[in-house]
């Protein structure tokens, strides 16, 4: 099967739709899936009209069987969420969804992150940032991810660092064991904390 890398530039309802199913079902404990499909779907909006933000799918027979959001630079993603503050908000006063909060303001007063070592304070800082990934369960375990992920480092990225977030054990794995990823912290949340990675970006 030959897979075709895209990046996503212009806003189309019909990728929007697909990946927002594709979070929806693979991505389930993060914060724009626990605001629900309608953020989500601003989220992503967002991300393909910023600057600072990479929005990348992967294609086969037609149909976009892995998504990939990255940010130029961890330091940006909160600048980019700003913009969505009132919806943030209004999602969750609607919806109920109070535990949320706590991880909000971890995150916007950078009161989130704790590092093994404080060398690794400035890469972490100044990477890329792997922010949201998934393909879809009928395509895993092919070697897809691998793929997608290298594909994207090699033709798009030329920060030193690559970082990225997961509170999955089984995608901790996949990190560490084929894209050579290691922890080199943690971030607050909720409930589950995130394991922190960073890579160097050859």
């Amino acid at each position: 099967m030959s897979y075709n890398l895209n990046e996503i530039l212009r806003i189309d309802d019909s990728d929007i739709s697909e990946i927002t199913e594709i979070i929806l079902l693979s991505n389930e404990s993060t914060l724009i899936a626990k605001l629900g499909e309608n953020f989500v779907k601003s989220f992503l909006t967002l991300c393909i009209k910023s600057q600072n933000a990479k929005l990348f799918t992967l294609n086969a027979n037609n149909e976009n069987i892995a998504y990939a959001i990255f940010f130029i630079n961890q330091k940006l993603i909160v600048k980019e969420l700003l913009k969505l503050k009132y919806k943030i908000f209004f999602t969750i006063i609607l919806n109920f969804k109070f535990n949320l909060i706590y991880t909000i303001i971890l995150i916007y007063f950078n009161k989130d992150l704790k590092l093994i070592s404080d060398k690794n304070s400035y890469d972490i800082e100044n990477s890329a940032n792997l922010t949201y990934l998934a393909v879809k369960q009928s395509h895993r375990k092919k070697g897809v991810g691998r793929i997608f992920i290298e594909d994207i480092l090699k033709k798009h990225f030329r920060n030193e660092f690559i970082s990225v977030e997961t509170d999955n054990k089984q995608t901790l794995n996949f990190y560490t064991k084929y894209l050579n990823f290691e922890i080199v912290g943690s971030r607050k949340r909720y409930k589950n904390d995130l394991y922190l990675l960073l890579k160097k970006n050859k």
